[in-house]
């Protein structure tokens, strides 16, 4: 059997890079546009939305994982795992393109 080596963790690494490239731009686009006096502020409700948005995705995949494990049924977790990653994967690559779309206006 052949091992997948770097493959087998694509999903993973994409969603990683994906977030990495998303985050930047769009933090500097939000608190780019404050008056200094509201800086701190702004920085904590920044913060906090991204704090929020972390918590309700990982429940929302973290259900999504274990609805996918229970129709396969046990020992399917790398499956349910596999398909699962591809989700945030794919919505931290859509946050990517529109970070990047909006730095580039």
């Amino acid at each position: 059997m052949r091992d997948p080596g770097v493959l087998r963790d694509l999903p993973g690494r994409s969603f990683r890079v994906a977030l990495g490239f998303a985050h930047s731009p769009n933090l500097a686009a939000a608190l780019g546009t404050v008056r200094k006096e509201y800086a701190a502020d702004a920085s904590g409700l920044v913060v906090t939305v991204n704090q929020v948005g972390l918590l309700l995705g990982t429940s929302l995949f973290g259900a999504l994982f274990l609805h996918r494990q229970a129709e396969a049924g046990a020992g399917a977790a790398s499956q349910a795992l596999r398909g699962t990653l591809l989700a945030p994967a794919g919505s931290a690559a859509v946050g990517a393109l529109a970070g990047m779309a909006r730095r580039r206006t």
